[in-house]
């Protein structure tokens, strides 16, 4: 069908065809990875906006300050545009705070409940007839419930829309300039050789006196000259039939070698259009700038939380200086003065020694874990089962009354920092031993086991075990499940040991029954 068309025609229509085909093309391009990418650049900043919530929020949970919870909550509202709602909901699901002027909706109660061990969880819901992503994080990880922050989806959809409708504006602008220019290059290239075809029709009509006028300097001027002189020899002389015909061939020739040029000259063209895809780029730079944010954001939270534990360890040392001076002024008393003191005030004395020294102890546990939290990690090859040996051996010899066997696996290794796996393994051995001091006949365990396909190891006693059901609190500073009157210790030693443990990039949990020992296992 095309072929009934002019040579003219054809050159406009295919290359008019191709750039509204490469036009298409880019549109949807450009649509698809917008949508993609401020998709994902919403969820993470919406991730980094609640994660920053949870963290603010923890300080205020943890002394029940609702008011401050709620000034909180209504400054990251108001702080963000596109932040629809932020409420903090307990572990039974009850709303501590919201920032909803007319009540909370009990629609959103449970839309998008966080699971035990999820670090955040991110889902797509309709509130108030709009899309809204709510993300959910754990508050001071799960203890003090979780934090929901709302930000609305259709503003994605908005600001792809713009930039869609000005980008095909754009390229629609760039086409009707392409098409122009298309139509003076076909109208450059293509009349000298109409002109030509219609003196050729001419002369093989008969009319000798037919001249050709181009004068375009190339090929086809070259040629036009040599019809003309030709037409004037056969004006001038009978010119057999078969010399127009083998001429006219020659033209064809030519006319198909031109058609092949105007190809190329398509080509080269299209390769402009594509040049001009900087719309495309200021969106990609656009795109950047927004990661760039991201990562400060992230860099200012990663500061904040070195600032934190420069600030914890800064405490431990200012109170150690205090501690001292009663220590010091309490042995001067029973050493100087505990003649001139009746026994009631002697009690009180050491009563006060005896709390120093745990307050002493409190202090070096928190200089440990915060220490676990700034030393440099150094990996080595490590004999874990030469060095249980020894800790036990060590508290055997501190006890020598009691009656434990010790069951340790030969041949444990792992890869880590020697002393950071030092202190796990001493602060683990040391629970079993305490926890088993009410046995007659007490054993401890330590080996490796495969767990889902990854090696674990783990320490196994017969003490007095746990109730699972208050397993969340192993790992939290100063929680514990036994009474202190009962069994000492500091309440630190299981969250110096989660930390070191995720410094290696593993996890670490308890598995127990009451009265019926305990078993603790660790990844690397």
């Amino acid at each position: 069908m095309i072929r009934r068309f002019s040579l003219r025609t054809r050159f406009l229509i295919a290359v008019i065809g191709m750039l509204a085909s490469v036009g298409l093309v880019l549109l949807v391009y450009i649509h698809t990875s917008l949508q993609h990418g401020l998709s994902e650049q919403m969820r993470k900043r919406g991730a980094a906006i609640a994660h920053s919530f949870a963290r603010m929020a923890a300080e205020p949970s943890l002394t029940e300050d609702i008011i401050a919870l709620q000034l909180l909550a209504f400054d990251v509202r108001n702080g963000e545009e596109d932040v629809q709602y932020v409420y903090i909901a307990d572990n039974k699901g009850r709303i501590r705070v919201h920032t909803f002027r007319d009540g909370f909706p009990n629609a959103l109660s449970g839309l998008n409940p966080l699971g035990s061990g999820d670090k955040q969880r991110i889902r797509l819901i309709k509130a108030d007839n709009r899309l809204v992503y709510d993300i959910a994080v754990p508050v001071l990880k799960g203890e003090m419930g979780t934090a929901h922050i709302g930000l609305f989806a259709d503003s994605i959809t908005e600001s792809v829309s713009k930039i869609i409708w000005r980008a095909t504006w754009l390229l629609f602008g760039l086409f009707v300039v392409a098409c122009f220019g298309t139509v003076l290059l076909a109208q450059t290239l293509i009349q000298p050789i109409q002109e030509l075809v219609e003196g050729v029709e001419a002369v093989g009509q008969g009319d000798l006196t037919q001249r050709i006028k181009v004068d375009t300097g190339d090929e086809i001027g070259l040629l036009a000259n040599a019809f003309n002189r030709m037409a004037e020899n056969l004006e001038a002389t009978t010119v057999s039939r078969n010399e127009v015909e083998q001429l006219n061939q020659q033209l064809e020739a030519l006319v198909a070698e031109r058609t092949k040029q105007l190809s190329l000259a398509n080509i080269e063209l299209s390769k402009e259009i594509t040049e001009r895809r900087s719309a495309e780029e200021e969106v990609r730079r656009l795109n950047e700038g927004l990661e760039m944010r991201i990562r400060e954001r992230t860099l200012q939270l990663e500061l904040s939380n070195k600032e934190l534990e420069a600030f914890s360890y800064s405490v431990s040392h200012d109170l150690s200086a205090p501690l001292r001076h009663v220590e010091g002024f309490s042995s001067i008393l029973l050493e100087d003065h505990a003649q001139q003191l009746d026994q009631e005030a002697l009690h009180l004395l050491e009563r006060i020694r005896v709390g120093v020294e745990r307050m002493k102890e409190l202090i070096a546990a928190l200089l440990r874990l915060s220490r676990v939290g700034r030393a440099d990690i150094s990996k080595q090859n490590i004999d874990l089962s030469i060095m249980a040996t020894q800790i036990l051996q060590q508290f055997q010899e501190d006890s020598r009354e009691r009656n434990v066997t010790a069951k340790i696996e030969d041949g444990v290794t792992a890869v880590g920092d020697k002393a950071l796996l030092s202190i796990v393994l001493q602060n683990l051995l040391e629970n079993a031993w305490k926890y088993t001091a009410p046995r007659e006949n007490a054993t401890i365990e330590f080996g490796k086991t495969d767990i889902n396909g990854k090696l674990a190891y783990f320490v196994r006693d017969n003490g007095i075990g746990f109730d699972m059901a208050y397993a969340d609190r192993l790992f939290g500073v100063f929680r514990r499940l036994v009474r202190e009157k009962d069994f000492a210790g500091t309440g630190i030693g299981l969250a110096t040991v989660q930390r070191i443990i995720a410094r290696h990039g593993g996890t670490v949990w308890g598995e127990a029954e009451p009265d019926n020992g305990a078993t603790f296992y660790f990844t690397l």
